[in-house]
């Protein structure tokens, strides 16, 4: 059965346009459909009338309402605990009359229950998860893997294998050897791929992220997390188009928010 990703937020733990900036990227994101313009990363999942959401950030009652999500999705998978990644927790009460399953890893759901929950919400049923032990929501079989990407550790941080043919990894400065070897092959690889150029601790290159692609034999990378640091979509998607090709490495995309790939 056809699957397909429908990325509901590709940018920062801040979202583009910033607020008083005048670089290029900013002011193209202003413009009305620019592909500019970001929302904090979030991704969902479709096959037939099963809907997986990755992340529940602050952006969620947009993205929710944009996606026309007026029932609550299957289940919503955590990353990790930071603010762009589930700092709409406390929102979901407001957007889905009916009761939540989210999925996440031991820290992460306290974490979250500590910081972004004042009052427990009888609507969120809490599932832990395990790395490296997949769950099946309504025939999809998802195996959460460990990657790193905080140094905080209270921070603990999963990416995703859907089935065979994805694997989502919104935020990693590295892969462990057991993520990397439970994701050879895989089909799509949507990657963090924030910064263009720039090295920062947390997060990876999309150099780096397209090289870790290669190396997986993936068919398709697709990088998300997308950063500031990047020029304005048109410019920065040909500049990626030209770096994959000098690498040679797979078709690589420039993931933008409404993004829809069939799998």
């Amino acid at each position: 059965m056809e699957m397909e990703i429908i990325f509901l937020g590709t940018g920062p733990a801040e979202r583009i346009p910033r607020l008083g900036h005048n670089d290029p990227t900013c002011l193209d994101a202003h413009q009305t459909g620019s592909r500019s313009r970001r929302r904090r990363s979030s991704a969902l999942i479709v096959q037939g009338n099963t809907r997986l959401l990755f992340d529940c950030g602050p952006d969620i009652i947009e993205q929710a309402a944009i996606a026309k999500l007026n029932k609550a999705p299957d289940a919503i998978f955590l990353t990790h605990g930071h603010s762009d990644a589930v700092g709409g927790i406390a929102d979901v009460h407001k957007i889905w009359n009916q009761p939540v399953k989210i999925f996440a890893d031991a820290k992460t759901i306290k974490h979250t229950q500590n910081r972004f929950l004042i009052n427990p919400r009888e609507n969120i049923l809490w599932t832990r998860l395990i790395p490296g032990k997949p769950v099946v929501i309504k025939g999809l079989k998802i195996t959460p893997l460990r990657v790193d990407h905080a140094f905080d550790e209270r921070i603990t941080t999963l990416g995703f294998k859907i089935q065979e043919r994805l694997a989502y990894i919104s935020d990693t400065r590295a892969l462990p050897i057991t993520a990397s070897r439970a994701l050879e092959g895989v089909t799509t690889l949507v990657i963090d791929g924030t910064q263009i150029s720039q090295l920062i601790p947390t997060h990876l290159t999309a150099e780096a992220a397209i090289k870790i692609g290669k190396e997986l034999g993936v068919g398709q990378i697709i990088l998300t997390q997308i950063g500031h640091e990047y020029p304005p979509y048109k410019i920065a998607a040909k500049k990626i188009s030209a770096l994959a090709k000098k690498l040679a490495a797979p078709k690589t995309i420039l993931a933008y928010d409404g993004l829809t790939v069939r799998l």
